[in-house]
């Protein structure tokens, strides 16, 4: 009997022990966090001057009015102007999906015409991680795994043909080339 009472007063203080360490390592975290943020919060409220007050203020004001404004011009106008100008005023984006494996494009080669938006959305359908660059424009998506897609936005310049390609070390050289002709 004295054996059984041992033992579950051992575990029991074990689990309680246990319990018991945990919300106290967590605990004064939090509330020191708090409390200091809580102190920070009190002391530059209480210690603020006139000029800090004012700038708090002025702080708190400007974003608010600044983020109404924009916020009620941008959305009042871009959603309907936009829609409305990009039909009418703005040349329309061109999508192109190309997919990518080891190691080639398809569609291997685009026709776009000079000063067209272009977007293209990459999709990676191999297992090596890809990407679509063009060499004379300087532009690359990011490296994407398989299964993944990335975007290329740019507007074509002038006529002529342009070199697409993965950028991922020695992809280029085994043949993920295409050409992108602008005319």
């Amino acid at each position: 009997m004295f054996k059984k009472f041992f033992f579950l007063s051992l575990l029991s203080l074990l689990v309680f022990s246990a319990c018991l360490h945990q919300p106290v390592d967590e605990t004064p975290t939090d509330d020191a966090d708090e409390t200091a943020s809580d102190n920070a919060a009190d002391t530059d409220t209480d210690d603020g001057d006139d000029d800090d007050d004012d700038a708090t203020n002025n702080d708190d004001d400007k974003p608010t009015g600044n983020t109404d404004s924009t916020s009620d011009d941008t959305v009042a106008n871009d959603t309907p102007s936009d829609n409305t100008a990009s039909d009418d005023t703005a040349p329309a984006v061109k999508e192109i999906a190309i997919s990518g494996n080891e190691f080639s494009f398809s569609p291997s080669s685009i026709d776009i015409a000079p000063g067209e938006k272009v977007k293209i959305t990459f999709r990676n359908d191999g297992n090596f991680p890809h990407n679509i660059a063009i060499k004379e424009l300087g532009i690359a998506s990011p490296v994407i795994g398989g299964g993944e897609t990335a975007t290329l936005e740019f507007t074509a310049s002038d006529a002529g043909t342009l070199t697409m390609y993965c950028s991922v070390a020695s992809h280029e050289e085994a043949g993920m080339v295409g050409t992108v002709t602008i005319q």
